[in-house]
Parts: C-alpha cells; sequence; structure tokens
C-alpha cells in the first residue's frame, strides 16, 4: 500500500501514486513551502560528479541521487524505503541515532553509509552520474523534494510518501544481507533488493 508524490510525466501536476490508485494534486499547492534555493528547480540536477563535488550539492539533489545509487532496479516501493531509510536517521531521537537532526547531506555523506552515493568501489556510486533521462531518476528527484519541502515533519511525509519500513534506518543489499548474517540485525523487512533492520542494542 505505498505510494508517492511525484510530478513523473512533468505535467504540473504531483500524482500519488498508490500502485494503480491515481490521485491528482495541483503542484502549486505544494511548493509554497519555504524550502531550500534551488530545491525545487531540479532542471540542472544529475550531472556527473566526483566525491569531492558532492558538498556543492544541495540536499535535495543528494537525496536524489542516493534513492538512485541504492537502488539497482527502478521500484516505487524500493526507492521510497531508502528515502525513508534516510528519513528515520533524521527524524528519530533514538538511543544510537548519531544522526539525528542532522542535515540530509550530513547523513548521505557520511562515509560508508550510502555506498550508493559516496562508494568507489566495483557497483558502487551510481548516483554520482544517474541515468537523467530515466524514469528512476526522476522518481528519485520528486521523491527528494518531498523530502526536503516537509523535513521533520514525519506526519505529513507519511501521508505523502507511504513508509514502507517503520523505524529501521539501516539496509543491505539483499545477497549481501543472505550471505553474511549477523545477529545484531534485528526485525529484518525485504523490499525487492534491499533488507532494511533495526541494529541490536539501538533504540526504535
Amino acid at each position: 500500500n505505498s505510494k508517492v508524490a511525484a510530478d513523473v510525466d512533468g505535467d504540473g501536476y504531483i500524482s500519488s501514486i498508490d500502485f494503480g490508485f491515481v490521485r491528482k494534486f495541483i503542484l502549486k499547492y505544494i511548493v509554497i513551502f519555504p524550502v531550500e534555493e534551488g530545491a525545487i528547480n531540479s532542471n540542472t540536477w544529475g550531472e556527473s560528479v566526483t566525491v569531492s563535488q558532492l558538498s556543492s550539492l544541495s540536499d535535495a539533489e543528494l537525496c536524489a541521487r542516493t534513492i538512485y545509487g541504492e537502488c539497482s532496479r527502478d521500484n516505487y516501493e524500493n526507492l521510497i524505503a531508502v528515502a525513508w531509510c534516510i528519513i528515520n536517521r533524521q527524524t528519530l531521537n533514538v538511543s544510537g541515532n548519531g544522526f539525528y537532526n542532522n542535515s540530509y547531506s550530513q547523513i548521505v555523506c557520511d562515509p560508508a553509509e550510502f555506498v550508493g552515493l559516496t562508494g568507489t568501489g566495483a557497483g558502487e556510486g551510481q548516483g554520482r552520474n544517474p541515468v537523467m533521462s530515466s524514469t528512476k531518476w526522476k522518481r528519485s528527484v520528486e521523491i527528494a523534494k518531498v523530502m526536503v519541502l516537509y523535513k521533520g515533519n514525519r506526519a505529513i511525509l507519511g501521508d505523502t510518501i507511504t513508509n514502507p519500513i517503520d523505524r529501521r534506518r539501516y539496509f543491505l543489499e539483499k545477497s549481501y544481507y543472505i550471505k553474511y548474517p549477523a545477529s545484531y540485525r534485528l526485525n529484518p523487512i525485504t523490499i525487492i533488493d534491499n533488507t532494511f533492520f533495526h541494529w541490536k542494542g539501538e533504540g526504535y
């Protein structure tokens, strides 16, 4: 029952997509909220960048790149799940969450946390060079816009992009999770190619 608000088709509307059920919301009612400069105008987003250039990008673009880079396939629920992993780190004031109330850029650019953005190994860092014409990139951009527009407001975020992972703050690629099991990973839930979980001993 996942949904996301997204102007994927560029028609000036945000569509609330609920896997078969589509409602239209006029975009102007969404973008009136205060937001960092450049966060809504995404026309220049997505150019190839190096790790050192990430610090010059907006929170919104960095979120879009992270969502894109951490999902091997174009699937709404998977994209939203990665978004909520970032949101949970930013909004949950619980033990063990050193990212609480940080900026999105601080969260996603932290070394080794989101290798789809910052990684330099084989198959990593896809978010630094997205295919800008792809639907996956366009969807990642629209999700990231919503994250920034409603940053810190879990209630509105939950109404706009349904949370499929509850309060989980960690995930691994599914095949890696299966190959390298660990007792400190609790309550796993797999969404497409990623497995999300709680960390034993930390609050949630």
